[in-house]
């Protein structure tokens, strides 16, 4: 899984710094602290290989 962490200043990806322990963005220069950050700014996307999907013999939910 891929996880996506927006700046809400400008909308671009931000990456984990590790000197800092901050989530940082290139864009804008903006910082934020992962423990806190808005659960509606983080997008999180899967690989084709990571998903599977099963389904139910009995219902035929999938």
């Amino acid at each position: 899984m891929i996880l996506h962490y927006k700046c809400p200043n400008c909308g671009s990806d931000m990456g984990f710094d590790s000197e800092s322990g901050k989530l940082s963005c290139e864009s804008c220069g903006n910082q934020e602290t992962i423990e806190n950050y808005p659960e509606e700014l983080i997008e999180s996307r899967f690989s084709e290989d990571e998903a599977k999907e099963y389904h139910c013999e009995n219902c035929g939910a999938v």
